[in-house]
């Protein structure tokens, strides 16, 4: 339950963060800002993952949740790179 305020805490922050640089420009000025966005928060997982394992201390991490945010990532990651794929696709820079 924990870790689901954390990550609620995190996806605010974010969504707040939002306004203060302007839009992207290009379809690959976005996926490049998106995979920015991916790794902090892939590092905020990280850092949650380190923590000791539930009931250890007061401050833990849930190893079901861990999983979750594994295969989260995965994904995340597969379509972040097919994204990445199409915008560098010099076949599709005309505008297709």
């Amino acid at each position: 339950m924990r870790a689901q305020y954390i990550l609620a805490a995190i996806a605010l922050l974010l969504a707040s963060c939002a306004g203060i640089f302007p839009a992207p420009q290009t379809p690959a000025q976005a996926v490049y800002e998106a995979k920015a966005a991916f790794l902090v928060a892939l590092r905020t997982a990280d850092d949650y993952a380190a923590l000791p394992r539930c009931p250890a201390q007061p401050v833990c991490s849930d190893a079901a949740t861990i999983a979750a945010i594994e295969t989260a990532a995965k994904a995340a990651q597969a379509s972040l790179d097919a994204a990445q794929a199409v915008v560098t696709d010099s076949s599709l820079r005309n505008g297709d």
